[in-house]
């Protein structure tokens, strides 16, 4: 699994970006790729690990888990 920084997450549109800790480009975060119970939300700085996938626009985070 990857780990990076949430640089941004919406509570009201339930997406955001990650910045991975190997550089490269931000990845997607969509709120339906978090792994926790109850309200599915990431907050900006949080360390988290997941994995790359492709999505329709391009690489995005999935399986997203508080490290």
């Amino acid at each position: 699994m990857a780990t990076g920084i949430v640089k941004w997450f919406n509570d009201s549109k339930g997406y955001g970006f990650i910045t991975p800790d190997g550089g490269g480009e931000d990845l997607f975060a969509h709120f339906s790729a978090i792994n926790m119970s109850g309200f599915k939300t990431l907050k900006e700085g949080q360390r988290v690990s997941f994995e790359i996938a492709e999505g329709p626009k391009g690489k995005q985070a999935a399986n997203i888990q508080a490290a």
